[in-house]
């Protein structure tokens, strides 16, 4: 019996020597499926990094342009209202001038009345208008000619040189934060 036991026991140990062959190879072959698919997964998983790193690089790229866009629209904004102001106003400084001259001339015998007060509120708040829109005259009379202010519309001859001898209209400056712009420049007349 022991030779038969023996036996047994061989062919046993023989048949789970066998079943663990097939289970060694299934797992072997289950194994280099399993490396096969992580090389596969590794593989979309740089992809789908790749596409992501691209994605942020484009967001940014975007914000960027949209940055600028707004920017550039704010810009816009106040030089189209800069621009709106700088004609409102030039049309409006004839409209004072003539104002003024008439406010200057006035007659003697009408400075006493009571219509009078209102001329003069009137220039007040036409001279605060020009104020609080940081718009200047331009000074002319005794001053030396500057091309960028003054007009020259007639040349007197003197010893004196590039001297405003007279101001036939006034030229107005308008000051923007650290800018200066002439309006308008005074029409002179100069010694040269």
């Amino acid at each position: 019996m022991t030779k038969k036991k023996t036996c047994k026991k061989n062919i046993r140990e023989e048949k789970t020597n066998n079943g663990n062959n097939n289970e060694l190879e299934n797992l072997k072959k289950e194994l280099e499926k399993l490396k096969e698919e992580n090389k596969k997964l590794n593989k979309q998983l740089e992809e789908k990094d790749e596409i992501l790193k691209n994605t942020q690089l484009q967001y940014l790229t975007l914000k960027n342009d949209f940055d600028l866009l707004t920017r550039r629209m704010k810009e816009n904004e106040l030089k189209l209202k800069d621009e709106i102001l700088e004609k409102t106003i030039l049309k409006f400084l004839p409209i004072f001038e003539d104002f003024m001259k008439s406010y200057e001339h006035l007659p003697e015998e009408f400075k006493e009345h009571k219509w009078t007060e209102w001329l003069s509120l009137i220039n007040k708040k036409l001279n605060n208008f020009l104020q609080e829109y940081n718009i200047e005259i331009i000074k002319t009379v005794w001053e030396e000619v500057d091309d960028n202010l003054h007009e020259i519309i007639w040349v007197e001859p003197s010893d004196e040189k590039n001297k405003v001898i007279k101001e036939i209209t006034k030229g107005y400056l308008i000051k923007k934060w650290d800018d200066i712009k002439v309006l308008k420049p005074a029409k002179v007349i100069v010694w040269q």
